[in-house]
């Protein structure tokens, strides 16, 4: 693959694992660094369902109130790939336990980038009980 050509594959990955640093630090200025001026976030998560969040403040102000509200948040990578301008995330995070286990919400996030910024997230969730 020639250096032009892996540069297609690298430049998502590296914008959303950026992403992701600034998310699992509770950072917002990290993540504002990362989202264009006119990003859109639609975030159907258990709980707040069916978030829609335009531009930088908001999207921001989103993960802020979920930081206050989940201080111990953090995304653990399942799976990450990119092409052109589009990566897919596949995270895991716990959320408690229960008698039968440890509990985990589960997701995929999809992103849609320009010059390396994130224009568009697409984030679905649902939550798991480990079985082990």
């Amino acid at each position: 693959m020639t250096p032009v050509s892996l540069s297609k594959v690298e430049a998502p990955i590296r914008a959303v694992i950026h992403m992701l640093a600034g998310f699992n630090n509770h950072d917002a200025q990290t993540l504002s660094e990362t989202l264009a001026e006119t990003v859109s976030l639609y975030c159907h998560l258990p709980l707040p369902d069916n978030v829609n969040s335009y531009g930088i403040a908001e999207v921001v102000g989103y993960f802020d109130a979920l930081f206050n509200n989940w201080p111990e948040i953090r995304l653990e990578v399942e799976d990450l790939f990119g092409m052109g301008n589009r990566s897919v995330l596949r995270w895991k995070t716990a959320c408690g336990q229960d008698s039968s286990g440890q509990k985990w919400i589960r997701g995929v996030a999809i992103f849609t980038l320009i010059n390396d910024s994130v224009s568009e997230m697409h984030i679905y969730s649902s939550l798991h009980a480990s079985t082990a």
